[in-house]
C-alpha cells in the first residue's frame, strides 16, 4: 500500500474497508498448518490512520506498556518522549512513527493469533521517506511470520490441556516486536551502501515493468534524471 492500512473508520457497514480484507486474507492463512508469512507496507505518519483507529491501536500499545515487564525499557532505547506517557499529538515525528510501528504491529499480530494458535514474531523491518519534506521515514515495510502452534495429548480421551497464559505469551511478543523495531533501517541507506543491490533492483524493477508493458528505457531514463539530482531512491519505487 502507498496509503494507510488503517485509514477506514473501524467496524464500518461498508465491506470493503481494509480491515475486513486483511482480516479474510489472514482466515485464509490460518487454515495452513505450515508457517507463512504477510508482508505489509503502510504508511505510518499523522494523517494516515482513522482517529478511531488510531485510539484504539494506541490503546492495545498502552495495554501492553502496562502489564508486560521489560516492554517499555526495549521501547526506550528508540524513543525520546517517555514511551509509557507518550501523546501522539504533540510527540516528535520520530516517536510518532516508532510508537505506532510497534502499536500497529502488536495489533495484528493479535488478529493473526485470534484465527488459530500461532506463534508470532516480527521478521524484518525497513522504511523510507515518501514525503520528501518529512522529518523522518513515513513509510514502513515488515514481514510478520506465523508458526501453528499444536498441542499434543497423551492420553486421547484427556480433556484438552489448559494452554500457556495467554498474557505471557503475548508479553514475549510484544518483547520480540519492540526489540526487532529497534533495529529497524532506512531502506534508502541500504541501497546507497550496497551498490550490486541497487543495480539488482533497477534491473529486475526495469523487467517486471516491462512485462507490464511500459516502456523500461523510460523508466531507466527518468531514473537516471532523479539520481542525477540527489533524490532519494525511494522516488523510483
Amino acid at each position: 500500500l502507498c496509503g494507510g492500512l488503517a485509514s477506514d473508520t473501524p467496524k464500518s457497514p461498508d465491506r470493503k474497508t481494509m480491515y475486513r480484507a486483511l482480516e479474510r486474507l489472514i482466515w485464509i492463512q490460518a487454515r495452513n498448518n505450515n508457517p507463512w508469512l504477510i508482508f505489509v507496507t503502510t504508511r505510518i505518519d499523522r494523517g494516515a490512520f482513522d482517529s478511531e483507529a488510531e485510539g484504539k491501536i494506541l490503546k492495545i500499545y498502552r495495554e501492553h506498556a502496562r502489564k508486560c515487564e521489560g516492554f517499555l525499557s526495549v521501547c526506550r532505547e528508540f524513543m525520546t518522549d517517555n514511551p509509557y506517557e507518550i501523546d501522539t499529538s504533540t510527540c516528535k515525528d520520530r516517536d510518532y512513527f516508532n510508537v505506532m510501528t510497534v502499536a500497529f504491529v502488536k495489533w495484528l499480530s493479535l488478529l493473526i493469533k485470534a484465527q488459530s494458535p500461532s506463534k508470532v514474531t516480527l521478521a524484518s523491518v525497513l522504511g523510507y521517506k515518501i514525503n520528501p519534506r518529512a522529518s523522518c521515514e513515513d513509510i514502513v515495510s515488515f514481514a510478520i511470520l506465523s508458526e501453528p502452534l499444536t498441542a499434543e495429548i497423551d492420553d486421547p480421551l484427556a480433556p484438552t490441556p489448559v494452554q500457556q497464559d495467554f498474557l505471557e505469551v503475548d508479553c514475549q511478543t510484544a518483547l520480540q516486536i519492540a526489540g526487532q523495531i529497534k533495529k529497524f533501517q532506512n531502506i534508502d541507506d541500504i541501497l546507497f551502501a550496497k551498490y550490486k543491490l541497487r543495480e539488482s533492483l533497477i534491473s529486475e524493477t526495469s523487467g517486471l515493468l516491462e512485462l507490464a508493458g511500459y516502456d523500461a528505457l523510460k523508466y531507466l531514463a527518468w531514473l537516471d534524471q532523479l539520481c542525477t539530482k540527489g533524490e532519494p531512491m525511494n522516488e523510483a519505487r
